[in-house]
């Protein structure tokens, strides 16, 4: 995924060189405050310099009224002294990612473009530090789908939130939203996994104000996303292990691979480790 991340990316810069009818334009002009941060995320020791900030929009964005949530943002400047007026926004998996903590991962794949754009991280509603909708674990691994219904019904009534809104196209109502408030005319998408989805569902809604779209990983607006991750990682896994019994020198380093991963799953749910 890295690998093809950078390719795209690098393509995107290539097609831009001497052809962005915008190259003349004003860089952005932002009334919103922002200070000098580093992004990160639990538990790795990447880090990414940018200017953080906040915006407050409505919990409802049809009645535009009520309750008001705090979404977090950052953005990376350009390198250039005169950048193009039309940045990158980066568009997170899950979902459940959070935009400026998934981006220190994978920063040197915008190392390119970074040189002459901006690079925008929004945090979408229900994710980061400051809007997250998050349940404590289902502590049975074996629950069958009634108690995980329960479960998931216990979880939402529990939020401090109204569930509804929190969709992948209100979400984008505030990504178009703060896109205004910084100043950017238009914006280049670069969406990965889920972020995919929610990159089409941009496009549709505001389409004059995308320049580009850059899709890894697509996830169709017609797939049920989700519903099938688990018997999937599940038949990933037998066929490595198939794979693996099935080399020689895999199967000499690895004698009893199988069983060594049963083992260590046990230990997994037996203790409060996580990974």
């Amino acid at each position: 995924f890295f690998s093809l991340l950078i390719m795209v990316l690098l393509a995107l810069t290539a097609c831009s060189a001497g052809t962005d009818a915008n190259n003349g334009s004003s860089p952005a002009v932002s009334d919103i405050a922002t200070v000098e941060c580093q992004l990160s995320a639990k538990g790795s020791p990447l880090r990414a310099a940018a200017h953080c900030g906040t915006y407050m929009v409505y919990e409802n964005r049809a009645k535009m009224a009520g309750r008001r949530i705090e979404l977090n943002f950052a953005v990376i400047k350009a390198l250039s002294r005169a950048p193009k007026p039309d940045p990158v926004f980066f568009l997170a998996g899950g979902p459940g990612q959070a935009a400026t903590e998934a981006y220190p991962s994978i920063a040197p794949a915008f190392d390119q473009i970074h040189k002459d754009r901006d690079i925008v991280l929004v945090d979408q509603r229900g994710t980061g530090k400051l809007s997250r909708l998050g349940c404590k674990p289902l502590d049975d691994p074996n629950a069958d789908d009634d108690a995980v219904s329960q479960w998931l019904a216990s979880c939402a009534e529990g939020l401090d939130a109204d569930p509804p809104q929190y969709t992948t196209e209100i979400a984008m109502g505030d990504l178009d939203e703060i896109r205004a408030a910084l100043g950017y005319p238009m914006i280049n998408l670069v969406g990965v996994s889920y972020g995919t989805r929610a990159a089409q569902t941009y496009l549709k809604l505001y389409p004059d104000q995308v320049r580009s779209v850059t899709l890894d990983g697509v996830v169709p607006q017609s797939e049920v996303l989700g519903a099938d991750v688990a018997a999937d990682a599940a038949r990933a896994l037998d066929l490595i292990f198939k794979r693996c019994a099935e080399s020689a020198s895999c199967k000499q380093q690895f004698p009893n691979l199988t069983d060594e991963f049963a083992r260590l799953m046990e230990q997994l749910q037996q203790s409060s480790h996580s990974v």
